[in-house]
C-alpha cells in the first residue's frame, strides 16, 4: 500500500484523500478517525493509504451515479460545486481525459470507467503533475479492486404507449409497437 503522508506537501495527496472528500460521519475504509487526522484544519478526510482514499473517491462517485448524476456534468457540478471551484473547466477535464461527452449518460460502470474517473479527478484535485508522478497506476487497480463487484451497466429507461392495451405480442405494451 502506498502511504504519501510525509513525502508531499500537497493536501490530497499528503492526506491521502486524492478526491479531496470533506470530512463526514461516513466510516471509510482505511479512514483515519478525526483524533488522529493530521490535517492542518481537519476539514478533509485523511486514509491509512494512497488505495483506501481512492477506493473512497471510486466509492463516492458510485454513490452519487447511483442517486441519478449519470452524467460528467452532473457528477462533476456535485464533486465540486461552483462556490468553491471552477466547474465548467473541471468538467471539461474530466470529459477528454476520459474521452466522453460532458452531458452522455454513463453507459457502463466497470474497471477502465472508474480508473479513468479516478485519475482525471486526482489530476484536477491535486494537479497533473504531481498525480502523474506520485500516484502510481497500480494504486488505482488496487483501490478499484478494493471496491467489491460494482460494476453494472445503467438501464434503459423504457417508455410506455398509455392508449395501447396490453398484449402478450407487444412485450407489455412498450413502445414502438
Amino acid at each position: 500500500m502506498t502511504d504519501l503522508r510525509r513525502l508531499t506537501s500537497i493536501r490530497g495527496l499528503r492526506n491521502n484523500n486524492p478526491g479531496n472528500i470533506r470530512m463526514s460521519d461516513t466510516t471509510w475504509q482505511g479512514k483515519i478517525s478525526k483524533e488522529f487526522n493530521t490535517d492542518t484544519n481537519k476539514a478533509f478526510e485523511q486514509f491509512e493509504s494512497l488505495e483506501y482514499g481512492l477506493r473512497a473517491l471510486m466509492k463516492n462517485a458510485y454513490t452519487w451515479i447511483q442517486r441519478g448524476k449519470n452524467t460528467l456534468e452532473k457528477l462533476i457540478t456535485v464533486w465540486a460545486p461552483p462556490h468553491e471551484n471552477k466547474t465548467g473547466r473541471y468538467i471539461d477535464y474530466v470529459a477528454a481525459q476520459m474521452q466522453i461527452a460532458k452531458n452522455q449518460p454513463f453507459k457502463k460502470l466497470d474497471r477502465k470507467f472508474f480508473i479513468s474517473l479516478a485519475k482525471a479527478i486526482t489530476e484536477m484535485e491535486n494537479g497533473a503533475a504531481a498525480a502523474q508522478s506520485l500516484v502510481p497506476y497500480s494504486a488505482y487497480e488496487k483501490a478499484f479492486s478494493m471496491m467489491g463487484n460494482i460494476s453494472y451497466i445503467p438501464s434503459v429507461e423504457k417508455k410506455t404507449n398509455r392508449n395501447h392495451r396490453y398484449s402478450p405480442r407487444c412485450g407489455g405494451c412498450l413502445l414502438p409497437l
